[in-house]
């Protein structure tokens, strides 16, 4: 960035303070920059053994800082790992650079970051949002831009129905999530008898009415009962709800038990069953899906054989396992969603080769087009940006560890 300051009058002082008021504005601007970001020519090229290749910028879009910054910065390196193949494979007819843009997890940030890249031509298309509100919020902000925006986390169903043409997603969203755990635990596992328990967020009552509803489709008995987010979560319900939960799936005579929820309190229900004698399959999500699980229940024992279930997928490339580990200095296993993040980056990438002519409109059109031979999956992209497919990959708590086992 370069500024010019004219002093209009005669005066030292004068001169001095346009100069110290111009300096303020550069320091706020630069504040205000996307981590990684470099100003440059919108027309900026780098430099290559034939000569000259254009340059094209694709976002990434998350609370990079705070309290979910671990999570994130996982995702950006995966994203990352993706760009820094790319370039350095000298089969593409331009370079690419990922800049990443902190959200800190504040709307407000958000929207002025949005709005920044917007105006930022080089980027080609968005890695993110991270959250269903952060979606939302960009959906017609970088629709109006035709900016494609590839999410590798967000599963809420209604985001798809929105209308946004550049809106993809590379993981399944929760009706299918809960379809597929329904499937497993019914016709994979032989359960006739289901007793299901929401958190009464919007999260898990999406979920477990996926899973009651396909049950009953595959012909098992279900019973329905909500919990409501206790103080362990950041609710207001008490936590001694659990035992009266637990005992009314005892009494159910269920065979197995379905979770739609978070770690925090899903350790509650499985000492509060674990007190009742219930020895039916428990599932869950991937709100429980976190090793802090294994630390969630006052008893060791009372999550050990429990499965979970993730849109996401556990590597099992050795590749990209080695390599996300140099990057990251954290192995894959313990990197959710990291998957999806590289193979998003991926998704844009392969589109971007098969344009000639690189506009933010024609890769939005591309992106419908290609076919993702990720390391979740393969996969296309629907009109309405979800990914085709409907498995989900199933983990197991085995001797205080979550093993991977593979797709449902």
């Amino acid at each position: 960035m370069h500024a010019t300051f004219h002093a209009r009058s005669n005066s030292s002082s004068d001169a001095a303070m346009m100069v110290r008021r111009g300096l303020a504005a550069l320091l706020l601007a630069f504040a205000l920059l996307p981590l990684g970001e470099v100003v440059a020519p919108v027309s900026a090229t780098v430099a290559n053994a034939a000569g000259r290749e254009p340059l094209y910028e694709i976002a990434f879009v998350g609370p990079i800082s705070g309290s979910a910054r671990r999570f994130t910065l996982n995702l950006e390196d995966a994203a990352r790992l993706a760009v820094n193949n790319a370039n350095a494979s000298h089969q593409l007819r331009f370079q690419l650079r990922l800049v990443a843009y902190d959200t800190k997890g504040n709307s407000d940030i958000r929207a002025a970051l949005l709005h920044r890249l917007v105006a930022n031509k080089r980027v080609v298309a968005v890695i993110g949002p991270t959250s269903p509100d952060g979606v939302q919020e960009a959906g017609p902000i970088l629709s109006r831009a035709r900016v494609a925006m590839v999410t590798p986390t967000v599963t809420t169903p209604s985001l798809a129905t929105l209308g946004f043409a550049n809106f993809f997603r590379d993981v399944p969203d929760d009706t299918v999530q809960g379809a597929a755990d329904a499937d497993f635990l019914v016709r994979a596992l032989g359960s006739q008898r289901l007793f299901v328990v929401s958190d009464a967020s919007v999260y898990g009552n999406t979920l477990s009415s996926a899973v009651s509803a396909r049950a009953t489709v595959d012909g098992a008995s279900v019973v329905n009962q909500s919990a409501p987010i206790t103080s362990n979560c950041g609710g207001t319900a008490s936590a001694t709800e659990y035992a009266s939960v637990a005992l009314a799936a005892l009494a159910s005579q269920a065979t197995s038990l379905f979770y739609g929820g978070l770690n925090c309190d899903f350790g509650l229900l499985l000492d509060a069953l674990n007190n009742v004698g219930f020895h039916g399959v428990v599932l869950s999500d991937d709100g429980a899906n976190a090793n802090e699980l294994l630390s969630a229940t006052a008893s060791i024992s009372a999550a050990d054989g429990v499965y979970l279930s993730c849109g996401c997928v556990t590597s099992t490339n050795a590749t990209f396992n080695r390599e996300f580990a140099s990057l990251a200095h954290v192995s894959a296993s313990s990197a959710s969603y990291a998957v999806e993040s590289y193979d998003a980056a991926n998704a844009i990438i392969n589109a971007l080769r098969t344009l000639k002519v690189v506009t933010r409109a024609a890769l939005v059109n591309a992106l419908h087009r290609v076919t993702v031979h990720g390391i979740s999956r393969t996969f296309r992209f629907q009109a309405n940006g979800n990914m085709t497919g409907t498995s989900v990959f199933i983990s197991q708590v085995q001797g205080h560890q979550i093993a991977p086992l593979g797709f449902a």
